[in-house]
């Protein structure tokens, strides 16, 4: 769409590159900024529980409805009331068709509440996994680095001389969990974080970080 579609100035790959990895190990995943997500992260797979019981409750209502359907049908069938008939055989299916839909509901339910658990990790271990996540976003290997930056950030935008990154909490779970089981040291609503820095090599004393959902 040419150069009048982006209000940014065409940025050298490398040197972005290096500023994106640069900003996720110095600011984003520093030892107190890391220690603070995963006390943020606690919070919301706490908060999220709730939520996750009550839909777990709510389909668990649907497949009993359903299941009181589907016997009240056979019922009918076995005592003469309803003949055995096309129409008959296709109510059924939909019955059966439709519980089981419900079980698929409720087994997804159930797969996004598996958000790894991180309520173990005590402080040092946190710091540790850390120092270990910085250091492979800042392998010489740029694929290894790449691959730690595209579990952990879903969305980079680079606006004039702002640069700003946007992942989940999910992924930095994930991502821990990972490293985790690389090393044998140490031990999921859309939940985002959202770091915004300049896009400076180093970033100023008067640049913030947010959290957002």
């Amino acid at each position: 769409m040419g150069n009048h579609a982006c209000p940014s100035v065409n940025q050298p790959m490398e040197r972005t590159d290096v500023r994106v990895l640069a900003q996720l190990t110095d600011e984003v995943f520093a030892k107190e900024r890391l220690q603070a997500l995963v006390v943020e992260l606690r919070k919301r797979i706490e908060s999220s529980k709730d939520d996750q019981q009550a839909r777990v409750n709510e389909i668990n209502r649907r497949i009993k409805q359903v299941e009181e359907r589907q016997q009240r049908l056979l019922d009918a069938i076995e005592s003469g009331i309803v003949e055995l008939d096309e129409t008959t055989q296709r109510r059924a299916q939909q019955i059966k068709t439709a519980k089981e839909a419900l079980h698929i509901e409720l087994a997804e339910v159930r797969r996004d509440a598996s958000i790894p658990a991180l309520d173990r990790l005590r402080p040092g271990q946190i710091d540790t996994i850390g120092k270990v996540l910085r250091d492979r976003l800042n392998s010489p290997d740029l694929a290894i680095a790449k691959s730690y930056l595209s579990q952990l950030v879903d969305e980079i935008v680079i606006k004039e001389k702002t640069l700003q990154l946007k992942g989940s909490y999910f992924g930095l779970a994930e991502a821990m969990l990972k490293v985790k089981v690389d090393t044998k040291s140490v031990p999921t609503f859309n939940l985002d974080w959202c770091a915004r820095r300049e896009s400076n090599p180093r970033p100023s004393a008067s640049e913030t970080d947010t959290l957002s959902s």
